[in-house]
């Protein structure tokens, strides 16, 4: 509704990796942006282990199996951004560790300069939190670094390392500045500009009883991806078996130890004292929930402690075997015990209490154990024998996570039904009405069982109940689908800085409690129809509802999307469109007769023939309704239902032919019913222009737009409207007042009002005028100079590179 879709770093843009896929249809393009991604991650963690570890190339391709195909990575695949982001951290930890141990200028300078290009990709790929957590995996490494080289680094080492890494950092940050700067001016405006609550930042947290679920790989049922971490039961052989090697080895990888341990210990989150006082006092652990997130340094860690051990396993000494076939049994038996102490427990992101561990999840538990024994009893094969176990493992591990749940490719590209009608009208003006859903998924589509035919014939079971799922989803529009068949919507999900703070404000009157909606899903808090009103304003023309509340009686249908309150004396007026031939009248209503009047109201019945009947309603249809039978079959035009009652609530009105078993729908007014299929999609017919002319603000139920206003031209970036009063008014725009946003009145600068908390508004004097919104943000060029002088001088240090001693 208005927030600038660039500024949202989580579109990813400005992300260079992402703009030759926009050629691509949109499956194919998620497809080759997540291979791309893990071989990206596989590289990027093959070439940390070769030069940090110094293990052998087959050590170091271990390392970027488990890392790019383990649980943590492989379960982010439905989050493509932050699998885009994930991919980096193995190259920013790389180019950290080459700026520690650079030995000239030359070599520090270079590594700095890699250092500031991976990071400013990862953060234009879209996950600030990934971001986040990279970051504070860097300072962990160097922190590290310098411990475990205490002997060899002085004060002056430190600091001028240090320094080169904040530099660079600062240095790769405004290579980003294009997204940076208007993703921060977005936050400023964002739900999360103070921060999460407490609650929030907690929320996700790895409860120490999922541990087993989490780092055993499942071969029947997963956990919720966030809570991800495995690399097998034999990678942690391996990562045992990498700590326990001699000393030498352990000091160079004291930094994979502390991500693994750092890991673990930031991913419990509400069960970690210390994550509180993080969330309350450390800046930036207030502006992400999930914690369990911090398991990718559980996962790159121990991805290079295996690599290490796979090198060390075969020079493991009789009596130090002992100790790590204890080790690595006790390990693994606590994870198994944790799984059986899960069960029952209620995690968050699964549908109900957790399964006890499956027979094929122990029996696979059980074979990899016994296998990862035997590997130990045969040193000379156990590398062989261990690198077929991790293959397994793994494989069959993912077939169970999202990435294997695939379906046709029907499921994203079909068009159903009430896509049509909206599609149909979507052209019909220069700027397309908006819509907003409030249908839910419960229902099920009218050729269900015929899909289920064909799509059986050549998916398996899962694969069609997706195809299903998708089906409903389309047909309903459940965000963010208005947005790839081009449909505007009030309605709109992202989970990061967005939704705007003023729109959060706004929408919470579309609730029944009036309750502020986090991260726009709107659709899933809206139980009952909003006011009127409200859709007027916001330029919403189109409401798709499901039937799941609507009934049947008597062979006859009612619909109760709309419930209209009459006081005494009032009435409400419903057209009959096509005209129908009726014998009786059916109601869905509920009165208060305090007075015992003899009628609750009357019904005026127009004829085709211009005429007008009146029936009586009787008292004995005050509680739920019921069928009102008329002296002689009419040819109806129009209902009105008269109330004479303190209070009469009419839910539904259908006109029947009791002769024939014909009915007719009636909708109350002031919608019409323009499809009537799976779901409803009903024309608001009160609904305002995108822009409009009214004398005051704020807007309100009373409010009607006055004069004539076109618009001639609307894009994200400039619109131009002409407006018509006779007396001084205010022009609304229906799009957020967002920061940036210039506006001319007749040629002339005039200041952007905020109407109702959210809308552009600008005065307009009397008379014919020209108004023109012109989107021009600061933050926009300022992040675009940000980043020309950022490259300019990434551009000057390789030119100088030549210049420096190696």
């Amino acid at each position: 509704m208005g927030a600038p879709f660039l500024a949202n770093p989580q579109a990813g843009v400005l992300y260079p990796l992402n703009w030759p896929l926009v050629v691509f249809e949109i499956p194919t393009a998620v497809k080759l942006a997540v291979i791309a991604h893990l071989l990206i991650a596989a590289v990027g963690a093959f070439k940390l282990a070769r030069r940090v570890l110094h293990v052998s190339a087959t050590a170091a391709t271990v390392t970027s199996i488990l890392f790019a195909l383990g649980g943590h990575l492989t379960g982010k695949i439905e989050q493509v951004n932050q699998l885009q982001a994930l991919a980096w951290m193995p190259w920013v930890l790389l180019s950290t560790h080459l700026q520690i141990t650079a030995s000239s200028a030359r070599e520090r300078t270079r590594a700095g300069l890699t250092f500031a290009a991976v990071l400013a990709l990862q953060l234009l790929a879209g996950h600030t939190q990934t971001t986040f957590i990279t970051l504070a995996s860097a300072i962990l490494w160097w922190l590290t670094s310098m411990l475990a080289n205490s002997r060899r680094t002085n004060r002056v080492s430190a600091i001028r390392s240090s320094m080169t890494l904040l530099t660079f950092t600062i240095l790769g940050a405004s290579i980003a500045g294009a997204q940076l700067i208007p993703a921060l001016e977005l936050a400023r405006y964002s739900l999360r500009s103070s921060g999460l609550s407490l609650t929030e930042a907690l929320s996700f947290s790895l409860n120490p009883v999922l541990l087993g679920r989490a780092l055993l790989p499942s071969f029947s049922r997963p956990l919720f991806t966030e809570f991800l971490g495995y690399i097998g039961i034999t990678g942690l052989l391996l990562a045992i078996t990498g700590i326990l090697s001699n000393k030498p080895s352990r000091t160079f990888a004291l930094p994979a130890i502390a991500l693994s341990c750092c890991g673990i210990f930031l991913a419990l989150g509400a069960y970690n004292p210390i994550y509180w006082a993080l969330a309350k006092f450390a800046p930036g652990f207030d502006l992400f929930r999930a914690p369990a997130r911090w398991l990718a340094l559980w996962a790159i860690g121990t991805s290079l402690l295996a690599g290490l051990g796979f090198d060390r396993m075969v020079t493991v000494e009789t009596a130090q075997r002992r100790r790590l076939i204890l080790i690595f049994v006790s390990c693994t038996l606590i994870l198994v015990t944790l799984a059986f102490v899960s069960t029952g427990v209620m995690s968050p992101g699964e549908t109900g209490p957790l399964p006890i561990p499956a027979p094929l999840d122990i029996g696979a538990w059980t074979f990899v154990l016994i296998g990862a024994l035997a590997a130990l009893l045969f040193p000379s094969k156990a590398r062989d024998y261990l690198t077929v176990l991790i293959a397994l493992e793994l494989g069959l591990a993912s077939l169970q996570l999202p990435v294997r749940n695939l379906t046709a490719a029907e499921a994203y590209s079909s068009v159903r039904a009430p896509m049509t009608q909206l599609l149909i009208h979507r052209d019909d003006m220069p700027v397309p009405d908006r819509i907003f859903s409030m249908a839910r998924l419960q229902f099920d589509p009218g050729d269900l069982e015929e899909m289920r035919a064909r799509l059986n014939m050549i998916l398996s079971e899962n694969s069609v109940t997706l195809a299903v799922n998708a089906t409903k989803s389309k047909e309903v529009l459940a965000p963010n689908l208005p947005l790839s068949w081009r449909i505007p919507t009030i309605d709109g999900y992202d989970g990061g800085v967005l939704p705007l703070r003023t729109y959060a404000n706004f929408v919470r009157q579309f609730t029944p409690e009036n309750k502020l909606t986090e991260d726009g899903r709107l659709r899933e808090k809206v139980t009952t129809t909003p006011d009127n009103w409200l859709l007027n304003i916001t330029n919403t023309r189109w409401l798709v509802a499901d039937k799941l509340e609507d009934i049947w009686r008597n062979d006859v249908f009612y619909d109760l999307q709309f419930q209209v309150t009459l006081p005494p004396g009032a009435s409400t007026n419903m057209k009959v469109v096509p005209t129908f031939l009726a014998t009786d009248i059916g109601l869905v209503l509920s009165a208060t007769n305090k007075q015992n009047l003899p009628l609750l109201g009357q019904l005026q019945l127009r004829l085709t023939d211009g005429t007008s009947h009146t029936v009586n309603i009787p008292p004995s249809l005050a509680t739920g309704g019921g069928r009102i039978p008329l002296k002689e079959p009419m040819n109806l035009t129009d209902v009105t239902v008269y109330s004479e009652v303190d209070e009469l609530q009419l839910h539904g009105v259908t006109v029947i032919d009791s002769r024939t078993g014909a009915f007719t729908t009636l909708t109350l007014a002031p919608y019409r019913i323009v499809h009537s299929g799976d779901v409803k999609i009903y024309e608001n017919l009160n609904v305002f222009p995108r822009a409009y002319l009214v004398q005051h603000l704020p807007v309100t139920p009373k409010t009607n737009p006055i004069g004539k206003v076109t618009i001639h031209t609307y894009t994200s970036n400039h619109i131009v409207i002409s407006s018509e009063s006779a007396i001084p008014a205010t022009l609304v725009l229906a799009d957020a007042n967002y920061p940036g946003w210039v506006a001319t009145v007749g040629g002339q600068a005039t200041t952007i009002e905020t109407a109702n908390g959210f809308f552009r508004a600008v005065q307009v004097p009397s008379g014919v005028h020209e108004i023109i919104f012109d989107y021009q943000p600061l933050s926009w060029r300022w992040g675009l100079s940000m980043s020309a002088l950022a490259m300019i001088s990434c551009l000057v240090g390789l030119l100088r590179l030549k210049h420096l001693r190696p």
